[in-house]
């Protein structure tokens, strides 16, 4: 079911993962989403945990990516994979912290 579920998936919605009681969502995370290849729209809100390399894995992932919202997330990398890799990307949402 789970192999079924992660084939079909096309939108995802982390929010509000700065709470103490919420796990972190951070590189080591993405890569685990990343068997999720379909999705097209991914929102993740107000984390704190992401490396140099969060960007570039969400390009090599998502390549159907076409809107993506970092709002309020940290982030300390470059878009080059992600022009490189999501040819039908259309939105970014990086305000806020990032």
């Amino acid at each position: 079911m789970a192999n079924a579920f992660s084939r079909s998936l096309e939108e995802l919605v982390i929010l509000r993962n700065c709470l103490d009681q919420c796990t972190q969502i951070n590189d080591e995370s993405l890569l685990v989403l990343s068997k999720c290849s379909k999705i097209r729209r991914l929102t993740i809100n107000y984390c704190r945990e992401f490396g140099d390399d969060a960007l570039d894995i969400i390009a090599v992932s998502f390549p159907e990516l076409e809107y993506l919202n970092f709002k309020d997330c940290v982030l300390q990398c470059t878009f080059h994979a992600i022009n490189k890799c999501c040819p039908n990307l259309k939105e970014i949402n990086l305000s806020g912290d990032s």
